[in-house]
């Protein structure tokens, strides 16, 4: 049998206010449960043992124990007979209302003490370790835009980032976990879970709980000031039970990096492998429905009975399939997918109110949304004929057609938009980048085209933004990927006669034109989504609404988020990005 002296640990744990006492009791029966497979005896037993390191009083608790399991590349059929003996620790230190975890090879433990915690808000958890001289080393970040098509987290790392990082557009994405020096000490810190951590040797139980108490002491006396992060989305203190949830984001990509296995558990309790592309179809954004004043449902076919419940602080996953998921991780540590969503809280809740979305336990705001409406309205060109468009591009199943149809947004590109270039590629179907490229001496043009009926159609709205995303990248295109262009444009549109290069004297030289403009150092590079469906009057109209506080409808609030998602990807790539409308 082991002593707590025998023990040394990592400066690394998970932070938690106390709700309720610990009694022994409790930390027994938690013990219990951890170590239902433990083999032979506990190494370590000790619960609520008093000890004093400085002066200061704290009460520590702590098992650890053996286990077996299978390797995770043998068969099953071999895995009965060849295991592997690993140990496991779970470790508690309480102090003045608070309690640090600390452990190894177990899980779930925010489940087992659900009535008993809260995690350190993330304000405090994001903050207390911050001053004018912290450096910031390392930042993962998400996005509030939850759009299929958007990046929807980021990561930057640098000796400084606060020297390094630009701040445009931080105002969308909220940061995750981060690596800090303060101090001179090195800090990470990940905000879902209230984990921090410092980069040092390991240290004997009294350290330990040296440790815990100081970074206790920082927690308890926080007080807010401001600091770099206010320049990403900020924490809010709003009422959950006042906002009207209308998309979800799951978010497990981190699952499939870590090259977990996912299973299916029957109620025999025998398992069955799951498909990754299951999996794969969890991770989008869903609409929500309202149910009552406390639950919504999921739409989706996954599961009939995926839920996201409202609670007074927080939002929950209710789903009888995801609760049969399960998967182990590197570990060998086995995990239920509904309480891994749960605990980490590793999905994203957007409302009616467009500024606010929801992720571990906190509502994020960005302030600069709304008040930037003017602005995004300047990228909205109003053209009055576009009220003649009839198709996107008219019939072309035509074997002897030499031009689109007089009245498609393809003939308004080349007759009004494009009419002034040098150069007019159409470059749709096949390895398209657009649907039609444009050059000038300094400029390179990408439009892509819808047509819809006249209507605030965010459906219609959301494909040609998704198109237009996709192919960011394109417009800084390699040279030999840009010479393979020229079999592309040398050839009819489809089964027509109309010819891809619609102006300029021939495909080489407007290919060598495309090189020299995209070398410029002061050229511009510009995306136009040409449709014929919005009207800038009725979209003001609505956005003015939405600004004032007053209900609208929510195609507009979508369509609102779309823009706000472009804008900010066409100024991150270095793009001007303009959108064709009705007045």
């Amino acid at each position: 049998m082991l002593n707590k002296n025998a023990l040394q640990v990592t400066e690394n744990a998970y932070f938690y206010k106390k709700i309720r006492k610990f009694t022994k009791a409790k930390i027994k029966e938690v013990f219990d449960e951890i170590s239902k497979y433990k083999v032979g005896y506990y190494k370590l037993n000790i619960v609520k043992d008093k000890i004093t390191v400085n002066g200061t009083e704290v009460v520590f608790s702590g098992c650890v124990f053996k286990y077996n399991r299978s390797p995770d590349f043998l068969k099953a059929e071999q895995s009965l007979s060849n295991v592997e003996t690993k140990y496991a620790y779970f470790l508690l230190v309480e102090y003045d209302g608070y309690v640090a975890f600390s452990k190894l090879n177990v899980s779930g433990i925010d489940k087992l003490f659900e009535d008993y915690i809260e995690k350190v808000g993330y304000e405090t958890m994001s903050r207390m370790f911050l001053s004018e001289n912290t450096r910031f080393k390392k930042f993962s970040v998400n996005n509030m835009d939850i759009s299929d098509k958007a990046i929807r987290k980021k990561m930057y790392e640098a000796a400084n980032l606060k020297e390094s990082l630009s701040t445009l557009s931080a105002n969308k994405y909220f940061v995750r976990d981060m690596r800090i020096v303060q101090d001179n000490s090195d800090v990470s810190l990940a905000l879902n879970t209230s984990r921090v951590g410092f980069f040092s040797k390991r240290k004997d139980i009294d350290e330990f709980s040296e440790w815990v108490v100081s970074i206790i002491n920082k927690i308890k006396h926080y007080r807010p000031s401001i600091t770099y992060l206010d320049s990403f989305a900020s924490p809010i203190n709003t009422e959950i039970k006042k906002l009207n949830p209308r998309n979800i984001l799951f978010m497990i990509n981190d699952l499939f990096e870590e090259e977990s296995q996912f299973y299916l558990k029957l109620d025999n309790g025998r398992t069955r492998n799951i498909n990754v592309n299951l999996m794969e179809k969890i991770e989008r954004s869903f609409e929500l429905t309202k149910i009552n004043t406390s639950a919504v449902k999921v739409n989706t076919n996954i599961d009939n009975s995926l839920k996201l419940i409202k609670n007074k602080k927080s939002f929950s996953i209710r789903s009888n399939k995801l609760r049969k998921i399960h998967f182990k991780l590197n570990d060998g540590v086995e995990h239920n997918l509904l309480n891994y969503l749960n605990e980490n809280q590793n999905f994203l809740v957007l409302f009616d109110d467009i500024n606010i979305v929801y992720w571990a336990n906190t509502l994020f705001k960005d302030n600069a949304l709304l008040s930037n409406i003017e602005n995004f309205l300047d990228v909205f060109l109003e053209f009055p004929e576009l009220k003649d468009i009839t198709s996107e591009k008219g019939p072309t199943d035509n074997t002897t057609l030499k031009a689109f149809e007089r009245n498609s947004l393809f003939n308004f590109i080349e007759l009004k938009l494009a009419n002034n270039s040098n150069f007019i590629f159409c470059d749709d179907l096949g390895d398209e980048w657009a649907d039609y490229i444009s050059l000038d001496d300094n400029k390179i043009c990408f439009y892509h085209a819808k047509y819809h009926e006249p209507s605030l159609s965010a459906s219609a709205f959301h494909e040609v933004v998704s198109q237009a995303q996709k192919n960011l990248g394109n417009i800084y295109v390699t040279e030999d990927s840009l010479n393979r262009k020229r079999d592309s444009w040398g050839n009819p549109y489809g089964k027509t006669e109309i010819k891809r290069l619609i102006k300029g004297t021939n495909i080489e030289e407007g290919i060598e034109a495309y090189k020299s403009t995209l070398k410029a150092p002061n050229s511009f590079k510009e995306i136009v989504l040409v449709i014929n469906f919005i009207s800038k009057k009725q979209l003001q109209e609505e956005l003015v609404k939405l600004k004032d506080g007053q209900s609208t409808k929510y195609q507009v609030v979508q369509i609102f988020w779309l823009i706000s998602s472009l804008v900010s990807l066409c100024k991150e790539a270095g793009l001007n990005v303009y959108i064709t409308c009705l007045p």
